[in-house]
């Protein structure tokens, strides 16, 4: 008979609150306190000093580093005209960078696949160069 009490009273005090937020909230009035005024706009989080933290805070990537390009973009922006097999035959032998899959169905067949524009530019570079001298 006691612990139905007990529900019976803690089941009240919920209804109450509840109805005391909602009053609230009707009325404009909510629970959130008002921001004081500083001098100073607060500090980013990313920029206050950790306190455990004695390395220097990494310089954030270029827009080139973080950048993904798909398949069109391969040909449009790299001039790199292969066809999709020929680019799967590529990164299996490891010839090409291995590209980074998007989406819910990221690891799945049919999930969009791109690659990063710093991986395909350091493909770029590391390829070499064969002339019409070097070609005979």
């Amino acid at each position: 008979m006691a612990t139905e009490q007990k529900l019976a009273d803690a089941r009240g005090r919920v209804t109450q609150q509840r109805e005391q937020d909602r009053a609230g909230r009707l009325a404009g009035v909510g629970k959130a306190k008002p921001r004081r005024a500083s001098a100073s706009p607060p500090t980013p989080r990313r920029a206050r000093p950790h306190a455990l933290s004695t390395a220097p805070p990494e310089p954030a990537p270029s827009r080139h580093q973080v950048a993904l390009v798909d398949h069109a973009d391969l040909r449009t922006v790299f001039g790199i005209k292969f066809s999709r097999t020929h680019l799967w035959r590529l990164i299996r032998a490891g010839a090409f960078p291995a590209p980074v899959a998007l989406g819910r169905t990221s690891g799945r067949p049919g999930s969009r696949k791109c690659w990063r524009f710093a991986d395909v530019e350091q493909w770029l570079a590391e390829l070499e160069y064969v002339g019409a001298d070097d070609a005979a």
